[in-house]
């Protein structure tokens, strides 16, 4: 069954080829020397007076190039243009007189002046069989028409569609290198929000040695004081989910006051200081403040009715990194006990 649109004749896989015309981004781009130079030429050696390569979308032929034509020339409906059945062909077609042929007699640039006679049109066929448009010559006169301009036309259309495959194959390499680019950069912030999360889940040092793929070796602290941050109106869940999302916050304020992750424990926020470190007493209660009037503040936002506690302890603890697929961090000794036990019994 043949295939028409608005009473002409289209390919039986025009869906396919206009997909396939899509592909080469050339529609609606400005001229090029290489196809001006294709029409120029046909003209000249076939002796018509007007040449173009036109390119069909769905409904209209649009002109890549033309000689003899008005420049910028609009677009023309696909069902008014001469090369309309060109497309349907896998030759070259040549009519001799333009007004004895019925599919050709109505149409304007028949009917109208200057009254086109003869007509010459090569489709265009792609690496995949799809004609994507024509070169085509025509002239109000009758034309010498032999042997030499077949071949011209012949060779001319090759060459406009080896500019077209080499557009199309440039494209390709630009979307494929543009889709390389946006994995890389894809990879690289999923490389970062797992680095990120490394640091968020261990300890500095710890997490550092992992990263570069070392042994992460049990650390022993002789002399640390850890802060905890309590909340004791919420259920341990409601307490742990509330303090992951202020996590990130407690942590920054904590490495500006010069102190080191410990993590989330139930209802509390742990971080200690550095071993051995030099921190004054006053300086360590202005931090556990700070990091209790950050959540504090945090919860009235959110508008959670809850007290904030804090407690402190100093002595020594043993941090060690456990698991193999998945990673584990726990601290242990009397210090983290007993820092909780005060922000539980004697809020700051």
């Amino acid at each position: 069954m043949v295939r028409t649109y608005k009473g002409i004749e289209v390919p039986e896989n025009d869906d396919l080829r206009v997909e396939a015309v899509n592909a080469y981004g050339v529609l609606d781009t400005p001229p090029e020397q290489i196809y001006d130079d294709v029409t120029t030429m046909a003209a000249e050696i076939t002796g018509c007076p007007v040449a173009y390569i036109s390119i069909f979308d769905a409904t209209r032929s649009w002109l890549k190039s033309s000689y003899g034509l008005p420049p910028n020339r609009p677009p023309r409906p696909r069902e008014q243009s001469m090369c309309a059945p060109t497309i349907c062909q896998l030759d070259m077609m040549v009519i001799e007189d333009l007004r004895q042929n019925p599919r050709y007699a109505n149409l304007p640039a028949v009917v109208n002046p200057p009254h086109a006679r003869f007509y010459c049109g090569v489709p265009l066929i792609n690496r995949d069989a799809y004609a994507l448009g024509t070169l085509c010559v025509w002239s109000p006169e009758q034309v010498e028409w032999g042997e030499v301009q077949r071949d011209a036309m012949l060779r001319l259309a090759r060459l406009t569609m080896d500019a077209l495959e080499r557009r199309r194959d440039m494209l390709m390499l630009e979307s494929g290198r543009a889709e390389v680019e946006a994995q890389l950069a894809r990879s690289r912030a999923a490389t970062e929000r797992a680095e990120g999360l490394v640091y968020r889940l261990l300890p500095q040092t710890a997490a550092a040695r992992l990263l570069a793929q070392a042994d992460v070796p049990a650390r022993v602290m002789d002399d640390v004081t850890v802060l905890c941050v309590r909340l004791p109106g919420l259920d341990a869940a409601a307490a742990s989910e509330f303090l992951s999302d202020l996590d990130g916050k407690l942590d920054g304020a904590g490495r500006a006051a010069g102190l080191e992750r410990v993590g989330l424990s139930g209802d509390a926020y742990f971080a200690l200081s550095r071993d051995g470190s030099d921190i004054a007493q006053r300086d360590l209660d202005n931090a556990l403040a700070g990091l209790m009037g950050m959540a504090r503040a945090s919860m009235e936002a959110a508008g959670v009715d809850c007290s904030v506690q804090g407690g402190m302890a100093s002595g020594s603890i043993v941090s060690v990194v456990t698991g193999d697929s998945r990673l584990i961090s726990s601290y242990w000794g009397k210090p983290m006990a007993e820092a909780y036990e005060n922000a539980r019994t004697q809020p700051v």
